[in-house]
């Protein structure tokens, strides 16, 4: 054989020889790549595979995705209430899958359900603060604690400006015939049923007053220039009904009814019983003979300011002296016609022993005077 045929058989020795190398080169190349793109599909079927999904363990009931609900609130609402019935619906998922369901208000667990309670667990009342809040439903599976479904939901909750929500209720009005310290009119003590409704936290002050005075709706007060009673965080006096009516009417709200009123400053203490003290009210003993800037004395029951003493407040009632004998036992509104409007919890004036919520007080609806103002109630 020649040297040149030698040459050539040997080169293509060498060329098969790499070939082969380069064909196992690219397979194991292609063996890899495929290895690699299992895994990063199973890390991402791990990551993002959908909170309900189950393995083989854990299998739930078949069908469709379970849903939680929101009924109330729905996302973004404003509500003015509190407590707030909460309301929910869990759908597609079997009662039996369900092993506890928890309500979290701001990440804070405010009640769990157990499987015995779920089909009970369809709302349930909190106590809401006043802003921007978050509540969350989680629903946690019976076969995996670990796996559960989530909902949250935003809400706003706000209230009237200045005001407390008042909740409805019963309580016993006016006082006994046998209460020697009591007035005839205060007779006899009768039960009254109120719904709930919104009234003011403080009496209206005199800038809150100068604000509808500048807008043109509401009357210039009588003591307007007239310092200590002229002063933007005491409580706005020298105006007569009509005038507290209008103011109330220019913020969309109301004069409170005698009954409201009473109903509220019986919260102070034994209802009609309640003898003021130097502890929640301005009165002749303690005021220097002059109003005082509102909201420094001790809160009642329901957060309300002054509602003894400071001044009498005008309520939306015609005074008579025996509404009491025959009077409608829900939501009174008092007599249907008189000569004078109700005024309701003394003022700097008067003296610690006559003050009480269920002590009742008349005047002209045009007059006013330096110890008289108002507070503004409204309908929930």
């Amino acid at each position: 054989m020649s040297r040149l045929f030698k040459n050539i058989v040997k080169g293509s020795h060498v060329s098969m020889s790499f070939i082969k190398k380069n064909r196992v080169n690219d397979s194991r190349r292609r063996v890899s790549a495929a290895a690699i793109s299992a895994t990063i599909i199973a890390l991402l079927g791990f990551f993002y595979s959908p909170p309900h999904s189950q393995s083989k363990d854990n299998k739930i009931s078949q069908g469709a995705t379970p849903q939680i609900t929101f009924i109330k609130p729905s996302p973004g609402e404003i509500i003015n209430e509190t407590p707030y019935t909460v309301q929910w619906t869990i759908e597609n998922l079997k009662l039996e899958d369900i092993q506890s369901i928890e309500i979290q208000y701001h990440s804070e667990t405010m009640r769990v359900f157990r499987q015995d309670e779920v089909l009970k667990c369809l709302s349930l009342e909190l106590p809401l603060k006043e802003g921007r809040h978050m509540l969350d439903i989680k629903v946690s599976l019976t076969k995996g604690t670990n796996i559960f479904f989530s909902r949250p939901v935003f809400y706003i909750l706000k209230f009237p400006a200045g005001m407390e929500r008042i909740p409805g209720g019963k309580f016993m009005m006016g006082s006994s015939r046998e209460d020697e310290s009591a007035f005839f009119d205060e007779a006899p003590i009768h039960e009254v049923l109120l719904p709930p409704f919104w009234l003011d936290r403080h009496e209206v002050k005199n800038s809150q007053y100068r604000l509808c005075v500048s807008q043109g709706v509401c009357r210039t007060s009588e003591f307007d220039d007239k310092p200590p009673f002229s002063r933007d965080d005491h409580p706005v006096v020298g105006v007569d009904w009509g005038a507290a009516k209008q103011y109330c009417k220019w913020r969309n709200t109301r004069l409170p009814t005698e009954a409201e009123w009473e109903y509220v400053a019986a919260a102070t203490g034994d209802e009609g019983q309640h003898r003021a003290t130097g502890e929640i009210a301005w009165h002749a003993l303690n005021s220097l003979g002059r109003t005082h800037a509102v909201g420094q004395k001790q809160s009642n029951h329901f957060g309300i300011f002054d509602m003894l003493g400071n001044t009498w407040e005008w309520c939306s009632d015609w005074y008579a002296e025996d509404t009491y004998l025959d009077t409608q036992k829900v939501d009174p509104d008092g007599s249907e016609w008189g000569n004078f409007r109700v005024l309701k919890g003394g003022s700097w004036a008067t003296y610690p022993k006559e003050m009480r919520p269920a002590l009742r007080f008349w005047l002209s609806p045009n007059k006013s005077n330096n110890n008289t103002g108002f507070r503004c109630a409204r309908d929930i």
